[in-house]
């Protein structure tokens, strides 16, 4: 392909990626006052919008008469050998980083261990764009699907409000051990 269309298309092709990952953050025109009730989910066809960070990899499986739409999420590198990223993740816009700062928020993922390669435990965080991430937080998976939570209060932005992630690393050592996600989940606690 020659350079006069493969740089325009390319740079299409990042603004697209860049759209679809903020599009689940800004799908509602929400006030501060109806996300801080609302909070934030990623569930069913939404699902199909996860991001996977280098290191991680996510597919998406439809929603069945015998269970719901998840992800499968894996990860091919070690969260210590990977970039510094949030993982698979879902993107919260700007309106939630700025309505969430400084509250009480409740994070919960609904997974299970995979079929095919289970992994038996995995971690997930709260990550802003600046100071003030949650950290890694562990836990132990079963073959059903479950709540895993854990609460986090983030900072107020030092700057413009951005994009938060709510980040799960699938597998730690980082062996291609899979898990299955159904919803991801921020209430405000307050």
């Amino acid at each position: 392909m020659q350079d006069r269309f493969f740089y325009p298309l390319l740079i299409l092709g990042v603004a697209l990626i860049v759209i679809v990952a903020m599009l689940p953050s800004c799908r509602d025109d929400l006030s501060e006052a109806e996300i801080i009730s609302q909070g934030y989910v990623v569930e069913g066809e939404d699902l199909a919008l996860t991001q996977a960070s280098p290191g991680t990899t996510v597919v998406f499986t439809g929603k069945t008469a015998r269970e719901p739409a998840f992800v499968t999420a894996a990860a091919h590198l070690s969260r210590d050998a990977a970039p510094a990223s949030a993982g698979v993740f879902a993107p919260l816009g700007a309106d939630y980083e700025q309505a969430f700062a400084g509250r009480t928020l409740r994070m919960t993922l609904t997974a299970r261990q995979g079929s095919a390669n289970p992994t038996g435990k995995f971690q997930m965080g709260y990550f802003t764009s600046g100071p003030g991430d949650s950290g890694w937080k562990s836990f132990g998976l079963t073959p059903n699907f479950q709540d895993y939570s854990f609460t986090f209060t983030p900072p107020l932005p030092i700057a413009e409000p951005d994009l938060d992630y709510f980040g799960v690393w699938p597998d730690e050592k980082g062996d291609q051990r899979e898990m299955d996600i159904s919803r991801f989940k921020v209430e405000v606690l307050e």
